[in-house]
């Protein structure tokens, strides 16, 4: 409950369906829907919750980016790996 705020945002979408037209503004749509009938239980207003969907125009391959980040930091820690 303490990081909703934050967390709500900052929703980072990622990954190649993301690319199809419109899945942005899409999200950000249901995410506001869902927010103020689910959390506001339909009262007007947002409350202090600003909903914010990033989509970097490099989102199609930030899922390989991170696993290479994530994989050259753990290179050197064998109980990282799995092997035969």
């Amino acid at each position: 409950m303490d990081v909703r705020r934050s967390l709500y945002e900052a929703i980072l979408i990622s990954g190649g369906t993301t690319m199809f037209p419109g899945f942005p503004t899409r999200l950000l749509n249901d995410v506001n829907r869902d927010y103020k009938n689910k959390i506001l239980k339909g009262k007007e207003g947002s409350g202090k919750v600003r909903i914010n969907v990033l989509d970097p125009a490099r989102r199609k391959y930030n899922v390989f980016i991170g696993a290479s980040f994530l994989a050259n930091i753990m290179k050197d820690k064998a109980n990282f790996w799995i092997s035969k």
